[in-house]
C-alpha cells in the first residue's frame, strides 16, 4: 500500500515546473490525478513521463484560473473525470511574478495580474472544488506559494501576492475546517525550473557563477528540486497531515534572511 493509494487530486498548472513534479510524485505516491492548465498541449511530456514510468497517467484539462467561468468548467471536468477530489492543489504562477521589482519601478498592472492569479485565481479554484472536497473524507487544500513572502528584497509584487496568499489560506483553513478540509502553503525558495533558471541568468554575463552566487545564500549552499517540493506536498496530501492546518511549511534549503512570522 503506498501513501496515497485512492487519493483523487487536482494540480492546477500542473503541466511542468514544480507541476509536474507534484503531479509525477503524487502518482508514484498511489494518487489519480487530474491537470488543470491554459495549455494542454504542454501537458505531452508529463503524459509520456508517466505511462513510460507505469504511473497513473493524469487527465488534463484547459482551463484559466484568471477567468471565473472558465476556472469553475474546468474543476468540474476534472472532478468529474476523477469522480471526486480529496486534493487540491494550487501551483498555477507565471514565474515572471517573480521578477525584481521596488516600490517605483512595479506596476499597477503586474500587481493587478499577480494578485489576480495567486490570490483570486487560488480562490476560485477552492470554491468550485469545496462541494467535492466536502464530500470526501480527506479533504486538503495546498497551496504552492513563495518564500517571497518572507523577504522583502526587491520583490514588492512577488511578496505581497504570496504574503496574501498566506492569508487566504489561514482563512481557508477557518472556515473550511468544521467540514473536515485542512489547507496549507507550500513555500518553495529557488527552484531551478527551466523557466525560473532563464529569468534568474538573463542579462548575467557568468550564468554559472550568478547560479553559485545564489546558491551560496541557503544554508544547504543548493538550490531544492522540483521533486523534494512535491515531496512535501505528497505529505501534506496524505492522511499522516492530518492535524495540520493553517500552516506554512517552507522548502527552500534554508535562507537565513528570512522574516519569520
Amino acid at each position: 500500500m503506498t501513501l496515497l493509494d485512492g487519493r483523487r487530486i487536482l494540480v492546477t498548472g500542473g503541466s511542468r515546473g514544480i507541476g509536474r513534479a507534484i503531479v509525477e510524485g503524487a502518482a508514484a505516491a498511489g494518487a489519480r490525478c487530474a491537470v488543470v492548465c491554459r495549455d494542454p498541449a504542454g501537458a505531452g511530456g508529463l503524459l509520456r513521463a508517466c505511462a513510460d514510468a507505469g504511473l497513473p497517467v493524469p487527465s488534463v484539462h484547459a482551463g484559466d484560473i484568471t477567468d471565473a467561468a472558465g476556472c469553475e468548467r474546468a474543476v468540474v471536468a476534472a472532478a468529474q473525470t476523477l469522480g471526486g477530489v480529496d486534493v487540491v492543489v494550487n501551483n498555477a504562477a507565471r514565474v515572471s511574478g517573480g521578477a525584481p521589482d521596488g516600490l517605483f519601478t512595479t506596476t499597477d498592472a503586474l500587481l493587478r495580474a499577480d494578485f489576480d492569479e495567486k490570490v483570486v485565481g487560488y480562490l476560485r479554484v477552492v470554491r468550485a472544488a469545496v462541494p467535492y472536497l466536502r464530500d470526501s473524507a480527506h479533504g486538503r487544500v495546498v497551496n504552492i506559494g513563495g518564500e517571497a513572502a518572507r523577504i522583502a528584497r526587491h520583490n514588492v509584487s512577488s511578496g505581497v501576492r504570496n504574503a496574501a496568499l498566506v492569508h487566504l489560506t489561514h482563512s481557508m483553513a477557518r472556515e473550511l475546517g468544521p467540514d473536515g478540509i485542512t489547507a496549507n502553503v507550500v513555500q518553495p525558495g529557488i527552484v531551478l525550473t527551466t523557466d525560473v533558471r532563464a529569468m534568474l541568468v538573463a542579462g548575467a554575463p557568468d550564468p554559472d557563477a550568478h547560479l553559485r552566487r545564489l546558491a551560496a545564500r541557503q544554508s544547504l549552499r543548493r538550490f531544492v528540486e522540483p521533486a523534494e517540493v512535491a515531496a512535501v506536498v505528497v505529505f501534506l496530501a496524505s492522511v499522516a497531515s492530518s492535524g495540520l492546518t493553517g500552516q506554512v511549511l517552507t522548502v527552500s534549503g534554508g535562507t537565513s534572511a528570512a522574516v519569520h512570522y
